[in-house]
């Protein structure tokens, strides 16, 4: 069938004696005793093995037969009109075969081959090569074996199989024989274990099949049901047919001899409720129908074979999903159990236990069979009576279907998944396992209803439905066949297309998110309840482990005063951190962690410095010695003794109280960085070891890291994906390494109309780049210079030169975009870590931090990856949302999301809450639809609340604050549902349940479009000394207000504005009753 030059190249790998004696010699063990002797080491008494082929036509179809098996396997080709006869001889020298070999052959060229064979030096065996044909006599034939020798055939292949005069005059002659033997079971065992070569071809086979099934097959199909083509099953079989037989220009695969490659069957395509799961199952002429599509192919490279098989789902029902994921499972189950010295029927039960009695009975006789030269070798099927042993080397179709099932709503389908799998001595391996078959990567949406696919990541492309995902569902991955412009995807999985925000909302629609959210909000309620009743909530557990005020000594005793010490005057002592005051006359030592902040201020002839002091927030000032910015670490012994809460001193020359307030300012500042480096390393975990890897692995070079581990130029380097983790090398030697195990999401944003196109890695536990802890870490490469981006206008449209420019800038951004996708998909193949992907349609601007930015959705999280420090929001530790200053009169809108761990108090840097601040009030629709899809309840008020407050509140009664109906205080301050109807305040509350009141410090009216309370005073004063701002502190201090802290002036301040408001709104009030009046008197005329 195929060139003799072609398939004859493991000869010029190992030279065709040495892999033809060893082949021969595991032949002879299988058909006269030994290792792999008859399947069982016995001697099925034959004197000769005498194997012939015919003939096959030019209309001739693909034929898998053991005899050409035979002959590829020793020879590399498929001979035609060929007799092999092997005798059994006596007296062999040890080491050697104990065969003579007579071989028949017509091909020239194949003759001149195999003349070169050498018997080895000391061994009997001898290969005679005679002439063959037709024209062969009789004598010459039964000269062949002695007179009353036992035969070896292969019985089952008759001449009603074989063409050709040759093999009928074969036949004709010897296949009347009664005594006989069928050695078709002993030739498989010889060929059931492969060498180094075999596995080879197997496995370049399956990498043909991998990539048409990725970059051929699957967007065909797509194309097809996203279009609603009419292409029957055999027009869409002949395509990926041709596929197969030309990789490179179908399927982007290089690296492969077309000449060698075949399919190792038509490629069967079944849907629309019949589906036939055998091997020897054909594509019909029906066209492709939506609703369960079942792939089936496999390549054949080097006359060797594999397969793969998956079946896809469109508009699935959760029963579907079930079976789907069942079947995965025992898929898993089952190719546990390929493991050497295992018996074949072993893989059937371990399948057939896992699905259970409700899907055992739709299971298949077998789950598979070996492959190799032969598509199915009858000897090797997986079934549950076959006790032949697993033997590494062996290579297997392994594929679990589940027929004959009904769906209520989908009718007749069937479920099944196949693949490549070679027995090693250790794990087995799938060859075949780049063709992903998790449930998200197989289901589609067309016509999907609102709750379906709640744990999936499909969504409708035609409806404004965003991608549902279950809060604690697994996160998808970059689809292995997604174009550059992620946002251009036809309707793919994890496609997420919206009409945007102005789309019209029915009636029926609110209604029933209105009871989704109902219902949503009665399971948090009772998940509170009994999280709180089951464990208990200690709200103040881990101040045990709290800094204490007193662990901080500036000296033991008076003696270790510094010796520059002068009486009656103020010293800083830099060495022992601490700020010595004369008090009558006796120098006192405050160490540096008890002063708050320092002020100076010049009046008349004097030189005025005041000294505020930390002081518990029981008695008005901060809880925290320091402030919460250092991390929750340093606390008051005893919050009821005495405190001093502020010093002034003054002096008619001010050069002392200036160098003194300059070096608190310092001293604060290194005492200040040095706990927050403190705190920021006790949040580190420490990590395992960067598995290095050697040889080929995904790499992204020229590229900048954020946070920077150098500066400028030296910023750049390479980021490597090894077997653990990730390493980025920048080009002074300086790593960084980040491990699988700590990425907590992962992902990839194409540059479409930014600046850069990144890679990000959200980190569960924070490492140290330079000196700072961070959580996020990202991989960057501009694919335009910033500044050009600030004139977007040509100054002249036909100038040559800038279109020339733009035409690069073009061809840059797709190259770099490709670069980053491809990195992304050899990691999720190599290491599966799946990268998500923001969906642009669904994006909004709002102001996480102090501007505002676009965030765009992803499957589990709201992102802003482009601008620094990024903004990441993982919906999975979500508790609720809260929409504040929803208004008419309002064009934005600020959402709150409370974060799960509310109910203790917040560790170090720990953040419980976080708002987003100036949303455009058009968004609201589409985000309140996105949350509860995302099954996260909501709540809707017209002011901003304080929430640290409130958050404290709901600490102190925590059971009061369930059992009083949890969060539906929130709904009682608008009483309107999307309707703008008004609601009854009691439908959220259960019988007898009074809801939950807040205060009215907990109530902040701000119509402005952010808000700051994330930040407070002391975080500002705190980022202000840090930034080394020498003028803090120096304003103007009133002696009437001496002695005030910044709380109690706030606290005024708040009073008199209340006051003044309803000053105004009395005076609004009376202006209008006097215009009305006059209205009325002018209309009275």
């Amino acid at each position: 069938l195929f060139g003799c030059s072609l398939c004859l190249s493991w000869r010029k790998t190992m030279g065709i004696g040495e892999v033809f004696l060893d082949r021969i010699e595991r032949l002879r063990r299988a058909v006269w005793g030994g290792e792999e002797g008859g399947g069982e080491g016995s001697d099925l008494g034959v004197d000769a093995v005498v194997v012939c082929t015919g003939k096959i036509g030019d209309d001739g179809g693909m034929t898998y037969l053991k005899s050409y098996a035979l002959f590829a396997w020793l020879f590399g080709e498929e001979l035609q009109d060929s007799m092999l006869v092997i005798r059994r001889t006596e007296g062999a020298a040890v080491g050697a075969p104990a065969v003579d070999i007579l071989i028949w052959v017509l091909d020239v060229s194949v003759k001149e081959a195999l003349g070169k064979l050498a018997a080895p030096q000391g061994g009997s065996m001898k290969v005679e090569l005679c002439k063959g044909g037709s024209a062969m006599t009789d004598e010459e034939m039964e000269g062949v074996v002695k007179q009353g020798s036992k035969w070896g055939l292969l019985l089952k292949e008759d001449d009603t199989v074989h063409a050709g005069e040759f093999f009928s005059h074969f036949w004709k002659r010897f296949g009347a024989m009664t005594d006989a033997a069928n050695v078709a079971d002993s030739l498989a065992a010889a060929m059931a274990v492969k060498d180094e070569i075999e596995l080879g071809r197997v496995k370049k086979a399956a990498t043909v099949t991998t990539a048409v099934f990725r970059n051929f097959a699957i967007p065909e199909i797509e194309d097809i049901l996203d279009k609603e083509k009419s292409v029957s099953h055999q027009k869409l079989s002949d395509l990926i047919e041709e596929a197969l037989l030309d990789p490179e220009a179908k399927a982007k695969l290089k690296g492969v001899r077309k000449q060698i490659l075949d399919s190792c069957y038509p490629p069967i395509i079944q849907s629309g409720g019949k589906y036939d799961l055998k091997a020897s199952a054909q594509s019909d002429t029906r066209n492709l129908t939506s609703g369960c599509v079942i792939i089936s192919f496999g390549s054949r490279y080097g006359l060797y074979c594999s397969n793969a098989t998956r079946t896809f789902l469109i508009d699935p029902s959760d029963a579907q999903k079930r079976n789907y994921e069942m079947l995965l499972e025992a898929f898993r189950q089952g190719l546990e159990a390929f493991v050497p010295g295992k018996p074949l029927n072993s893989v059937y039960a371990s399948v057939s236990k896992r699905l259970g009695d409700s899907l055992r009975k739709h299971l298949s006789k077998n789950v598979g069979f070996l492959v190799g030269i032969e598509y199915r070798e009858g000897a090797y099927v997986l079934n549950s009576k076959n006790p032949k042993l697993f033997e590494a080397g062996m290579t297997f179709n392994f594929g679990v279907g589940l027929s004959d099932l009904e769906d209520a709503s989908n009718g007749k389908y069937a479920l099944m998944v196949a693949d490549t799998v070679a027995v090693t001595r250790s794990a087995p391996e799938v060859f075949t396992s780049n063709i992903r078959k998790e449930y998200s990567r197989i289901v589609y949406l067309i016509n999907g209803d609102e709750n379906e696919l709640q744990d999936s990541v499909v969504v409708n492309a035609k409806s404004s439905k965003p991608p549902k995902a279950s809060r604690d569902s697994s996160r998808p991955s970059l689809p292995a066949d997604a174009e550059v412009n992620l946002a251009n995807r036809p309707r793919r999985r994890r496609e997420a297309v919206s009409n945007g925000p102005s789309a019209a909302v029915s009636v029926e629609e609110i209604e029933q998110r209105k009871k989704h959210q109902d219902e949503l909000a009665r399971k948090m309620r009772e998940d509170g309840l009994a999280r709180l009743r089951g464990s208990g909530h200690d709200n103040t557990d881990h101040v045990k482990d709290a800094t204490g005020m007193n662990e901080y000594v500036a000296y033991r005793d008076s003696s270790a005063f510094p010796h520059s010490l002068r009486p009656r005057q103020l010293h800083v002592d830099m060495e022992a951190e601490a700020l010595i005051v004369p008090i009558n006359g006796i120098p006192v030592p405050f160490h540096i962690s008890t002063i708050k902040n320092a002020s100076k201020t010049e009046e008349l002839s004097h030189t005025y410095l005041r000294i505020n002091f930390n002081l518990p927030q029981a008695i008005g000032g901060s809880k925290l010695a320091v402030s919460k910015s250092v991390g929750d670490t340093l606390r008051f012994p005893d919050e009821d003794a005495h405190f001093v809460k502020e010093l002034s001193f003054r002096a008619m020359n001010g050069g002392n109280l200036t160098e003194v307030l300059r070096k608190v300012k310092e001293l604060r500042k290194r005492f200040l960085q040095r706990e927050i480096a403190a705190a920021e390393a006790e949040t580190l975990v420490e990590q395992a070891a960067l598995e290095l890897e050697s040889g080929r692995r995904p790499t992204l070079a020229d590229i900048s890291m954020r946070p920077p581990l150098a500066t400028g130029k030296y910023n750049t380097g390479t980021l490597e994906a090894h077997a653990n983790g990730f390493r980025y090398r920048n080009v002074k030697g300086g790593y960084v390494d980040i491990l699988y195990s700590n990425i907590k999401n992962q992902f990839f944003q194409e540059a479409k109309n930014e600046t850069i196109v990144l890679i990000h890695f959200h980190l569960k536990n924070p490492i140290m780049i330079g000196k700072k802890a961070t959580g996020d870490v990202q991989f960057y490469t501009e694919v335009m210079e910033s500044a050009v981006k600030l004139s977007e206008t040509r100054r002249n449209r036909h100038d040559q030169d800038e279109l020339e420019e733009e035409q690069r800038e073009r061809e840059m951004r797709s190259r770099l975009n490709k670069m980053f996708l491809r990195f992304a998909r050899e990691v999720e193949e190599r290491h599966q870590l799946e990268f998500d992907a923001p969906y642009r349609q669904l994006g909004f601007h709002g102001a996480p931090y102090n501007s505002s930015v676009f965030l765009m959705p992803t499957v589990s999280c709201i992102v802003d990856l482009i601008d620094w420090p990024p903004f990441v929001l993982s919906l999975s530790e979500v508790e609720i949302a809260h929409f504040e200053r929803v208004r008419f009169q309002l064009k934005n809108f600020d959402l709150v999301f409370v974060f799960k761990g509310f109910e203790r108090e917040p560790r170090g840097k720990e953040t419980q809450w976080t708002r987003i601040s100036a949303i455009p009030m058009k968004e609201a629709d589409s985000l309140k639809k996105y949350l509860d899809e995302q099954l996260i309840k909501y709540y809707e008020g017209t002011a901003n609340l304080n929430w640290t407050n409130l958050l404290k509140t709901i600490r102190d009664d925590l059971e009061g604050f369930y059992e009083d109906g949890a969060w539906g205080f929130l709904e009682l301050d608008d009483n309107k549902d999307d309707n703008g109807e008004v609601a009854d305040e009691d439908d959220s509350l259960d019988e007898g349940d009074e809801a939950f009141e807040v205060s009215d410090e907990d109530l902040k009216d701000e119509d402005s479009e952010s808000d700051d309370s994330d930040y407070s005073d002391e975080d500002d004063e705190v980022a202000g000394e840090l930034s080394g701002d020498e003028f803090e502190g120096e304003a103007e201090l009133d002696s009437d207000e001496e002695g005030k802290d910044w709380d109690e002036l706030e606290e005024e301040a708040a009073k008199d504005d209340r006051r003044k408001g309803d000053f105004d709104d009395e005076t609004k009030n009376e202006k209008k009753r006097v215009i009305s009046g006059q209205k009325r008197s002018r209309g009275g005329r």
